[in-house]
């Protein structure tokens, strides 16, 4: 026998062998499938100035020294006192319409809305509230941090509250009447309207408000 007939007779024996069980099937990776989203969250830094206090002007970034309900600390009794930056609401991935609410303890329509305000943050973790006190029990008088924390005790926002400090003020809308509320993009910190009190559509205004300007 020749060497190409015994090859041929070898490659006819190893075929008649495999076709007596059908071949094994590997599975390779799919190398087009795409790489898996980037999960993280980067708001930018802080928008630049000129920063303003009216309609259409970018809010300055306040702070204030206050409370913070967080995953970590869910009991008001067990927060701690703290300095508290607008700018946390930017780093929510969540947040797609801001509302500044301007409070004062003596203000009766200021604390009737706190719960319709926690309910809503409650209902839709895209509206998000930072509460500044400007006012504690008496007309005129800045709030303390005695009164910060009982206003955080009595009310248990799911939101920052914090006092107003001198920085904080002068940074703040001039309230024509409290409650004050002020609608803002959360990523460009632009001022869309302010408000005095909550009517009937305030929030549904301000969802419509913050989905424009995006």
């Amino acid at each position: 026998m020749t060497r190409s007939t015994l090859s041929l007779a070898l490659v006819a024996t190893f075929a008649a062998a495999c076709g007596s069980s059908p071949a094994a099937v590997v599975e390779m990776p799919d190398l087009a499938q795409p790489a898996p989203p980037d999960m993280t969250f980067d708001p930018g830094p802080y928008p630049t100035g000129p920063y303003g206090v009216k309609q259409d002007s970018v809010l300055a970034n306040l702070t204030g020294k206050g409370y913070l309900l967080s995953p970590e600390h869910t009991d008001a009794s067990e927060l701690t006192y703290q300095s508290i930056a607008i700018d946390i609401i930017r780093n929510n991935p969540q947040c797609k319409c801001l509302m500044l609410s301007q409070s004062a303890t003596w203000c009766g329509p200021c604390n009737a809305e706190q719960s319709v305000l926690v309910d809503a943050v409650t209902a839709d973790p895209s509206f998000c509230v930072f509460n500044v006190l400007v006012e504690g029990p008496t007309p005129g008088v800045r709030a303390t941090d005695k009164d910060v924390l009982q206003w955080n005790q009595v009310h248990g926002q799911n939101f920052p509250v914090v006092g107003a400090g001198i920085s904080t003020y002068i940074h703040l809308p001039t309230p024509e009447a409290l409650p004050t509320n002020v609608v803002i993009a959360p990523r460009s910190m632009k001022i869309l309207s302010i408000e005095a009190g909550l009517g009937p559509n305030t929030i549904d205004d301000a969802k419509a408000l913050c989905s424009d300007a995006q």
